[in-house]
């Protein structure tokens, strides 16, 4: 006969078990889960979360492994007022991680061109998988700078004189959108 702490512990253990079943396990599941997150929470991450965000991002593939982006991860806040493609939303995120290229590491004129944005792309779609499966939600922010904020971003954020290609809005969702209507594969795809 077991006592009332076993029982409560093997209830539990199923109860785990069987909540880990019901977890998406192929990133083909989770796809359709993850959305673009423009409404947080006023609550911190968890230190590992952002850890593993990073983690990721880290070994996110690159042309030529030329690791040329450098992360800087800042509030919100800092930030909110300065990317146009922030206003009105992006002040509520909790961090905001800012991606940069180093363009030294690209060698011809027409991979300066086009590479720095492929690889920040990669990069920041890491990111938002990675705040995804830790259990946050994530924006992909568009990298215009206002003109009036041009100068004032260079000195606080980028003094390197770095490509500044993108940043991800990280934090809690507090609205979940409904997914949007995505085109049929017979439109996306030719198979020849």
């Amino acid at each position: 006969m077991t006592d009332d702490y076993q029982r409560r512990y093997e209830e539990h253990r199923k109860r785990k078990a069987e909540a880990i079943k019901q977890r998406p396990r192929r990133l083909t599941e989770r796809n359709p889960q993850r959305r673009s997150i423009r409404v947080f929470e006023d609550r911190d991450l968890p230190k590992e979360s952002l850890d593993g965000i990073v983690e990721s991002a880290r070994y996110a593939p690159q042309s030529c492994n030329r690791q040329a982006m450098t992360l800087k991860v800042v509030r919100g806040t800092q930030v909110h007022n300065l990317l146009a493609g922030g206003e009105g939303w992006l002040g509520n995120a909790r961090l905001v991680i800012l991606v940069f290229a180093d363009l030294a590491a690209y060698k011809s004129p027409i991979e300066v061109d086009f590479m720095p944005w492929l690889d920040a792309g990669v990069m920041l779609t890491t990111i938002a998988y990675a705040a995804h499966t830790a259990g946050l939600g994530a924006c992909i922010v568009n990298p215009s700078i206002r003109l009036e904020n041009v100068e004032g971003f260079a000195e606080k954020f980028n003094p390197e004189g770095r490509l500044f290609c993108g940043a991800v809005a990280l934090g809690y969702a507090a609205v979940i959108p409904e997914c949007p209507e995505k085109k049929p594969m017979e439109e996306l795809v030719e198979w020849l």
